[in-house]
């Protein structure tokens, strides 16, 4: 999922050790609310912590989904600002498809009418409860009629809004188009919501002119470019609307993939290329339920492993590209066949940046190899 694998590629600790497993307002392994309470603790070690401490500049350009520390007496949003990275353009959430869609406030998802439903009828007999107490309390004198007007108000205020958290909140379309559905700057949000045609170039376009404006830095820089592709809704740039043969997930991967080879190609013409590791990864597997209105299956194809995203004990679900390019080091082509883990990343940068690391992939990367006895 997400949230999780994003925490333990950029902790190199399994997220269940400081909570990120589940969001604080529903059961689900995934942050839902911009405003969840929910995230990376602020004392927990990142990447960016440790290479910022190492004099790099460190930025994140895309989403972000690990919890945006909130606080109406603190600082604000700081989200990754709070975690290493010294700049922040992109998405505090996630991409979701009520963000390609002008829901109606009161529309709710359908597999949440039983619910709703159950809510609402609590609620009528709680309010139908109330208003009996306040004309009891009327009549035997222990309110007068403005009193009683009072507390009526009160309480219908109360009722709607009890109303509002339990069912709109957690899950409206509305409330997750006009309240998550923003575009942020380090702290502050400069654009809601998403126009998402074209998104995924302004994204690319923001990591090109970071690497441009750091290429002859005597500091050294740590980027992470987060797609927000491939994912619900499958937008793509009108130039590859139909691209590809396999509809519009595929689209999705043929715009993904001319943002790889744009990146890379900014690494070769400012001849950073052979001082740049390049790791290329997914926070899981492919989302195999999801398909479109029409059909379309749009959450991707995990090929002959078993399973998907949100299974975690089956290799659909945790089986992604792992793909390192440092041109000059690293031979092409070359298939490394042990298992390897998103938090091994961490202390393989650190260790090929010269600082201490934990556990390291590079002994399997480099040609000349290294042993491989190690005490656990």
């Amino acid at each position: 999922m997400c949230t999780p694998s994003r925490a333990a590629l950029l902790t190199a600790r399994y997220p269940a050790r400081y909570g990120l497993v589940a969001d604080p307002i529903l059961p689900v392994p995934v942050l839902i609310q911009i405003t969840s309470p929910g995230g990376i603790p602020g004392d927990e070690v990142t990447i960016a912590t440790a290479l910022a401490a190492a004099n790099y500049t460190t930025a994140i350009v895309g989403k972000w989904h690990l919890g945006m520390n909130c606080s109406l007496w603190g600082r604000g949003c700081l989200g990754p600002l709070r975690h290493g990275f010294h700049s922040f353009f992109g998405l505090p959430m996630s991409l979701f498809q009520e963000y390609a869609d002008p829901y109606p406030f009161w529309t709710l998802p359908a597999d949440t009418a039983v619910i709703q439903v159950v809510v609402f009828q609590g609620l009528v007999v709680a309010g139908l409860v109330f208003m009996v107490s306040v004309g009891v309390a009327r009549r035997k004198g222990v309110v007068d009629a403005c009193g009683a007007a009072s507390l009526l108000s009160v309480g219908l205020v109360v009722l709607f809004v009890a109303w509002f958290c339990v069912t709109h909140l957690p899950v409206s379309p509305w409330i997750q188009n006009h309240a998550n559905s923003v575009l942020m700057r380090d702290g502050e949000v400069v654009e809601a919501p998403i126009k998402l045609e074209g998104f995924s170039q302004r994204l690319v376009a923001e990591s090109r002119r970071f690497i441009t404006e750091h290429a002859n830095s005597e500091r050294p820089f740590f980027l992470f470019h987060s797609f927000g592709h491939v994912h619900t809704p499958m937008f793509t740039a009108p130039h590859m609307a139909g691209r590809s043969k396999h509809g519009r997930y595929g689209d999705n991967v043929e715009e993904m993939d001319e943002g790889v080879g744009s990146l890379l190609d900014t690494l070769t013409q400012l001849g950073l290329e052979n001082n740049t590791v390049v790791y290329f990864a997914s926070d899981h597997g492919g989302h195999l339920e999801v398909t479109d209105d029409d059909g379309q299956r749009i959450g991707g194809h995990n090929g002959r492993f078993k399973g998907g995203k949100r299974q975690g004990g089956s290799e659909g679900g945790i089986r992604v590209p792992g793909i390192f390019r440092w041109s000059g080091h690293l031979p092409c082509g070359v298939t490394q066949h042990s298992p390897t883990s998103m938090m091994d990343v961490l202390p393989t940068l650190l260790s090929l940046a010269g600082l201490p690391p934990l556990h390291t992939l590079v002994p399997l990367r480099l040609p000349q190899g290294a042993g491989r006895h190690r005490h656990f």
